[in-house]
């Protein structure tokens, strides 16, 4: 998590390099996002001007009135002042350039992508081929909040260590949307390997928290957790309220609790929010 500007550089280029990814929590905060979601929407009001407020109304109102003219917003889009320099914070250029120990930094032009009912696609594992290099650091961030249902971006974590995977060309499946009607993926007998963790059960004779935090950010990969609690003194400094607060903290839910007959323990089972 970022915090009042402070960045920690070393760890977060430890996570990159162990795990292929780093995770920013609020990156911009909410009156950063309302920014930029302001500057796009006047973009919008430069092609056809009126009282609309909200972006995603205006964002089809545009859709509705001319294709073509919502083609020209992704045009300008990507050169917007706004939306530029608070991608270009000091905090992460300084880090890029710790990061490839050098004086000089290239941003490339960014992209900006909608996704509706007429072109949401559910991608196959894929690896993008010009973005496969050494000295690459790919920043993706959202302006709406993203889940299962309305979508977003899965990184498998160490897939970035072993270069170009074997890619498979397939037709499209009926009713399956994708890019084009031949696409690309990784090979069925390589992606089937990055699968995230769906439980973690616990039972570390009072050793539970310490187990939690050393997960990392990787505990939000996980759909469910089963931990054992203790409610008597039989450990030193074991607090099961320290345990439950801080699963609450990382967006897991207590859904259930099963008790040992004849003791004062339970196991625990929380469920991660965000697979809802």
């Amino acid at each position: 998590m970022i915090m009042n500007n402070v960045w920690n550089n070393k760890k977060i280029a430890e996570e990159i390099r162990n795990n292929g990814y780093y995770i920013f929590e609020n990156y911009f905060n909410s009156e950063e996002i309302n920014k930029v979601k302001k500057s796009l929407l006047d973009i919008l009001h430069y092609i056809k001007p009126d009282e609309e407020n909200d972006l995603q109304k205006k964002y089809y109102q545009i859709k509705k009135y001319n294709s073509k003219l919502k083609g020209n917003w992704y045009d300008i889009a990507p050169y917007n002042i706004t939306m530029l320099q608070l991608l270009h914070k000091p905090e992460m250029v300084n880090f890029v350039k710790e990061f490839f120990n050098t004086d000089v930094v290239f941003s490339g032009r960014p992209a900006i992508h909608v996704h509706d009912d007429e072109n949401d696609k559910l991608l196959e594992p894929h690896q993008e081929t010009a973005q496969i290099a050494r000295d690459t650091l790919v920043f993706w961030s959202p302006l709406y909040d993203t889940n299962k249902e309305n979508g977003g971006l899965s990184i498998h974590k160490d897939s970035h260590k072993h270069g170009y995977f074997k890619h498979t060309i397939v037709k499209t499946k009926p009713g399956f949307k994708s890019w084009t009607k031949d696409y690309t993926h990784v090979d069925e007998s390589i992606s089937k390997k990055f699968k995230k963790i769906d439980l973690v059960k616990i039972d570390t004779e009072g050793h539970e928290f310490e187990v939690l935090k050393g997960m990392g950010r990787s505990i939000k990969n996980i759909k469910y957790i089963l931990v054992e609690f203790h409610n008597d003194e039989i450990y030193l400094s074991y607090n099961p309220r320290k345990i439950h607060n801080y699963l609450v903290k990382n967006d897991f839910a207590l859904k259930t609790a099963f008790k040992f007959p004849f003791t004062t323990w339970e196991d625990r089972f929380y469920f991660n929010n965000k697979f809802k």
